[in-house]
């Protein structure tokens, strides 16, 4: 039996999906339908259990492993569930998910001596870090933008999206700033953090704005941070990753405790 249960505060609302051992095995975004699995042969389980929990609609639920999924919902509210969180068995993203693939991927970074933190709130608003990598190239805040089928576009400081232009780029460097900021008020060295954004498809034509955003397909990382030439000593990269892993260092200073 797996456990579901929802989670909403500071304007997220998620389900998370427990094994029977207690052990985490996903979750599941109920704002972006984004699909999240410690382990990728979980995902079909994990979407399926969300969507049990969903026709259940209580605060907690107990789920068979294999539960099937066929009853419940009209074929109406079917079709409209498996648009949202995707067929489970289906190989193909659906259209309001973005890939769980690149959290597995950013994982694989560990294997090389860096530190990777995921959902970091940054504020007492709700504020949201997807991801933190720290590594001897430096500091990086990643956000995911765009879906798989959408075409993004750099033309310097300006991210366009399907054509349309958007404000990404600057409130990825605003929050990379802040995440600097913070850092650094913690006590760490005095560490450069750099925005990344992943998106799904990148115009060849994009023009880059340097020292800005790095803009890459989600199928590059982590291979890009790893390319990138190191500017911290391995001391280094653990004062940092000792900074970000501590709690206390994404509180509002008023939020500290004293010592």
């Amino acid at each position: 039996m797996l456990t579901v249960r929802r989670w909403r505060r500071y304007g997220a609302d998620r389900l998370y999906v427990v094994a029977p051992t207690g052990e985490p095995m996903g979750s599941v975004d109920l704002t972006s339908g984004q699909v999240d699995v410690l382990d990728v042969e979980d995902e079909d389980t994990v979407r399926r259990a969300a969507q049990e929990y969903l026709r259940a609609d209580v605060p907690e639920l107990a789920v068979p492993r294999q539960r099937s999924s066929s009853d419940g919902l009209s074929p109406a509210d079917e079709d409209l569930l498996a648009a949202w969180l995707g067929e489970v068995g289906s190989t193909s993203a659906p259209r309001t998910r973005r890939e769980w693939t690149t959290r597995a991927r950013l994982e694989r970074l560990g294997d090389t001596g860096w530190t990777v933190l995921h959902d970091v709130l940054i504020g007492l608003q709700g504020s949201t870090c997807e991801h933190v990598a720290i590594g001897p190239p430096g500091a990086f805040t990643i956000v995911e933008r765009g879906r798989s089928e959408q075409v993004v576009r750099q033309d310097g400081g300006t991210l366009l999206i399907d054509g349309e232009p958007t404000s990404v780029l600057r409130d990825v460097d605003l929050q990379a700033r802040r995440v600097q900021r913070l850092l650094r008020d913690a006590g760490s060295i005095q560490v450069d953090v750099r925005a990344v954004v992943g998106v799904g498809r990148l115009d060849p034509q994009s023009r880059t704005r340097p020292g800005g955003a790095l803009v890459v397909p989600r199928g590059e990382l982590p291979g890009m941070l790893h390319a990138l030439p190191a500017v911290l000593s391995s001391a280094e990269v653990a004062a940092v990753a000792r900074a970000a892993q501590r709690a206390t260092t994404w509180l509002p200073p008023m939020r500290r405790l004293p010592g």
